[in-house]
């Protein structure tokens, strides 16, 4: 069964690639914009990176109760069960979703961070942003989510 209800792939802070207030900045313009767009016939699921260290989305999940809920299920059973999928910065945990084609996103503003720290490791592209399809602007994450699902 389907449930109503978007999964968020969270991602951890590293100040090279991503800081912790475009984390914030980011996790707050996927739910606001949720919210405006379904109101309350979908709610909002937040998986923690493995490696995440801060607590954004527990503040997040009290900011906005009952309408965000942090889960630590496994990422195929929710992915499962959603309705579409949002990962921010460039989480892997998005290809979950993805393989089970389901409607996926990866929003990230910085890729121009990104790159830089892609091409000083030796990395010639981001294999999220070449496989999935990805928003690097709030117009662009807005225009998904308008899309996403038929609620």
């Amino acid at each position: 069964k389907e449930y109503n209800y978007c999964l968020i792939y969270s991602y951890g802070v590293h100040e090279e690639i991503y800081s912790f207030k475009d984390k914030i900045l980011d996790l707050e313009n996927i739910i606001l914009s949720i919210k405006n767009r379904y109101d309350d016939k979908i709610k909002i699921i937040i998986k923690k990176h493995p490696q995440e260290k801060d607590n954004i989305v527990k503040i997040l999940e009290k900011k906005y109760k009952d309408f965000v809920f942090v889960s630590e299920l496994n990422s195929i059973i929710l992915s499962i069960n959603c309705s579409f999928a949002i990962g921010i910065g460039t989480t892997g945990g998005l290809f979950t979703p993805h393989f089970l084609k389901k409607t996926a996103l990866n929003y990230y503003r910085n890729y121009d961070n990104y790159y830089n720290y892609l091409s000083s490791k030796k990395i010639k592209f981001c294999i999220v942003e070449n496989n999935i399809q990805t928003a690097k602007n709030l117009t662009s994450l807005k225009k998904f989510i308008n899309h996403a699902t038929n609620l």
